[in-house]
């Protein structure tokens, strides 16, 4: 049975006692009272949507018999979502027609998106500049390249910082943005997509996983969905597998649309249909039950007080990177550590072809990283700040000689396919017909494997996401309404946001706010 309580790693045999699972305690919300939240909790109270909801399927995940149990769960609630995409196909050809139609007027494709959607769309630009050998699609994300590591949580909340990123990377009109939010209130990308809309020649979709009649209770979003000057890409694909967890089903049915459209862009609709097709066969297709032994492995590593660095073929790095660092926000984990820090996080990233920091990123992006040099900003951004993520094979040697239990997960690309190797664990997934379906198998494999690690090491309680940070506005409501749902109903919000604000500078390494606001 999978642990409902937090089995915190032994540090005996390590020297990092305590490190990996450490999280920030600076959070931007370190000076907010109950008051000033009450004011604005209306904008931010998000526990109606749907991607905020609790999947029936997966409830009882944390209390699951065994890992195998686990993986036909998630499993089983990634098929429900892929199936829904069957229908989503016109509006797939509806981003695949503007993307052809504004390449061949030779202007460029923006995408844009915070957090796990921002680190989509940095996917989806590596993706065409491997197919295309192009630079004529330009993907940001809020907080710049920095965030791909380490979200930069102030900029969600603000819409003109989404305005002037997309400005200072030179849209001009007739170029075509895809705003992409999973729940479809991020401010930030909302800010992007009104900004693409003021450009008569320009096509701007906003691509987001809640119904309508859900976000129109927010003003920010039923701005967007009434704004005639920008096309609505609804796919809404249900609740998440682990509550609030929309690095899982929204953004894998995201990437899907969205992708397989941008790579596609100059076949015909009937080609374009066939192939729609039968990727999304393969990725319900596919078989996840060889993970069981791969889970087993990792989540020993870490009860021992081991590390793992993933040691990633180049061509999958920046998705292998993805799933390694949002397990840090998800999970209140270490981020990825920096050359100059003293601890490790859990899971690292490493390229393994590349010899220096400076080649790992170019590796990863295809293109230098754009970084932002803000100078109203006091939290440093830039790019020399982003080398300090050594993401090169050399962080394998640093690494170890900073815990002696550090293990390598390899994640190699082969002809014939995608080769997996953990200690005594290795699989080959067969390869696709595309490095995209490969991108899209991996990402869901790799989703489910670092969630049920973290449930088998405590981090979730059933479907909750009980160790959420609350880091801004949306995620300090989260948070309230799990120690709702954990409660039994027992305390009311306000209750338990007295609790969260009076706690929220407290949290000591390991803690969950969410567990200890339970307590009193």
């Amino acid at each position: 049975m999978l642990s409902e309580k937090a089995r915190m790693p032994s540090r005996k045999r390590g020297p990092s006692a305590g490190g990996p699972f450490f999280y920030a305690k600076n959070l931007t919300m370190q000076n907010l009272n109950f008051e000033q939240f009450l004011k604005i909790k209306n904008q931010f109270q998000l526990g109606t949507l749907t991607t905020e909801s609790f999947n029936i399927k997966s409830e009882k995940l944390s209390r699951a018999a065994s890992t195998s149990d686990a993986i036909s769960i998630l499993k089983e609630v990634d098929k429900d979502a892929l199936d829904i995409l069957e229908s989503k196909f016109e509006q797939s050809l509806e981003i695949k027609n503007a993307i052809e139609k504004t390449l061949n007027n030779d202007h460029k494709v923006y995408i844009c998106g915070c957090g796990a959607t921002g680190r989509l769309a940095l996917s989806l630009e590596f993706l065409y500049r491997e197919k295309f050998k192009s630079s004529d699609v330009i993907a940001f994300m809020a907080g710049g390249d920095y965030a791909l590591i380490k979200s930069v949580e102030k900029f969600e909340d603000e819409t003109l910082f989404g305005k002037r990123q997309l400005n200072d990377l030179g849209f001009v009109d007739g170029d075509m943005l895809l705003a992409i939010t999973e729940g479809g209130e991020t401010s930030f990308v909302i800010g992007a997509a009104n900004e693409a809309a003021t450009n008569k020649k320009s096509d701007v979709f906003f691509l987001y996983c809640n119904p309508d009649e859900e976000l129109t209770k927010i003003k920010r979003s039923d701005e967007v969905l009434k704004n005639k000057a920008i096309h609505k890409i609804n796919l809404t694909v249900g609740p998440m597998a682990i509550s609030g967890s929309t690095r899982m089903q929204a953004t894998s049915a995201q990437m899907f649309v969205s992708a397989i459209a941008l790579l596609n862009y100059e076949k015909t609709q009937k080609d374009f249909k066939s192939l729609y097709d039968s990727t999304l066969k393969e990725l319900i297709d596919l078989d996840y039950s060889f993970l069981a032994d791969f889970i087993e492995e990792e989540s020993n590593i870490y009860l021992d007080g081991g590390i793992v660095s993933y040691k990633s073929h180049e061509k999958l790095s920046i998705c292998v990177l993805t799933d390694t660092t949002e397990r840090s926000p998800t999970f209140s984990l270490r981020a990825f550590e920096k050359i100059d820090d003293n601890e490790c996080s859990l899971s690292f990233l490493t390229v393994k072809e590349a010899s220096s920091t400076q080649k790992a990123w170019m590796k990863l992006l295809l293109r230098e990283p754009r970084c932002l040099n803000w100078s109203e900003i006091s939290e440093k951004l830039d790019r020399e700040e982003l080398y300090k993520f050594d993401i090169s094979k050399r962080s394998l040697d640093r690494r170890s000689s900073m815990n002696n239990l550090h293990k390598i997960f390899t994640i190699d690309y082969k002809d014939d396919g995608i080769v997996l190797e953990l200690c005594a664990q290795s699989f080959k997934v067969p390869k696709s017909s595309s490095l995209l379906v490969d991108h899209l198998k991996l990402k869901l494999l790799l989703n489910t494997h670092s969630t049920i690690i973290m449930t088998k090491l405590g981090r979730v309680q059933g479907n909750v996401m009980s160790y959420v940070r609350p880091s801004n506005y949306k995620l300090i409501d989260r948070a309230v309404r799990y120690i709702i749902k954990l409660s039994d109903n027992k305390i009311d919000y306000d209750e338990a946001l007295k609790r969260v604000i009076k706690n929220i500078d407290q949290i000591s390494a390991n803690e969950s706010i969410v567990l200890k606001c339970l307590e009193g």
